[in-house]
């Protein structure tokens, strides 16, 4: 129950939650995929950018998956820490 109240505090406080947050990172992944779908259509995969940037897009996600995994693995900790 405590953490459920710890949460509504939070969200009346103003402060985003970490459920929030993992939503947000999940909506930009998708975002990341569909942009890179969209500049592989045939009238942009002829410029030099759009080679570079759609390479990149793959990195890109597996830092922000890193990332995640990290955000999630601190807020076991500290969890497991305040029990």
């Amino acid at each position: 129950m405590t953490e459920t109240n710890s949460r509504v505090a939070q969200i009346k406080s103003g402060g985003i939650t970490t459920d929030a947050k993992l939503i947000m990172v999940a909506i930009l992944c998708a975002l990341l995929l569909i942009g890179g779908h969209l500049l592989l259509a045939k009238e942009l995969v002829n410029q030099g950018w759009v080679k570079y940037t759609v390479a990149a897009i793959p990195f890109v996600l597996f830092a922000i998956g890193a990332w995640a995994v990290w955000f999630t693995l601190r807020l076991e900790a500290n969890a497991q820490d305040k029990s």
